[in-house]
């Protein structure tokens, strides 16, 4: 059984924790760096945690190691978090605070949080995207067509994604790649 909810607030280079128990009461609060997270989670926090933070660029990082140390750990979706959101005072204790709570209260609104193999093959397949978008004027034209519509992130997520479609059938089909495929092609030339 779960006896504590350690709220984080992630940052690029330094962390703010709220570690609360089942009561609401706060065991601790500390502002650490990222490289002092594994002795704080070693020295302070228990087994049987139910950690909680916010998706921000560099959540990986961080659920990778608190899957190591406590016995659960969510992602919290960070634009449906009201309660953080649209409070007057924002502060980093207050957030990390504001996820402890929600946490115990078991009132998080998740957010997934994909396992490591599948965001190694992602991070791979977003470079590909963005290297087809920068050699080739089509994928280029269907980015910027996209990104007017759903954003630029967005975009190049669907450029990878339709990449592994095009690359699973070249490699069903044994064909080789043809950049104008489908297109009206000009005819060849009789001899």
């Amino acid at each position: 059984m779960v006896q504590f909810y350690p709220g984080i607030d992630l940052h690029l280079k330094r962390t703010f924790m709220v570690l609360m128990n089942a009561n609401g009461e706060v065991v601790d609060k500390q502002r650490i760096t990222n490289q002092e997270i594994t002795t704080y989670l070693q020295e302070k926090v228990p087994q049987e945690t139910y950690a909680v933070l916010e998706t921000t660029r560099n959540w990986p990082f961080m659920v990778d190691l608190l899957n190591e140390h406590v016995q659960q750990v969510d992602l919290v979706h960070a634009k449906a978090v009201r309660t953080i959101a649209n409070t007057a005072v924002k502060t980093d204790q207050i957030d990390a605070s504001t996820l402890a709570h929600l946490a115990r209260l078991n009132n998080i609104p998740k957010a997934y949080a994909a396992p490591k193999e599948t965001r190694d093959l992602r991070t791979a397949m977003v470079q590909a995207a963005t290297v087809a978008c920068r050699a080739s004027p089509k994928w280029y034209a269907i980015h910027s067509h996209l990104a007017l519509h759903c954003g630029r992130r967005s975009a190049r997520v669907a450029i990878a994604r339709r990449l592994l479609t095009v690359i699973y059938h070249i490699w069903k089909r044994d064909q080789i790649y043809q950049e104008h495929y489908g297109q009206d092609q000009p005819e060849a030339q009789e001899a």
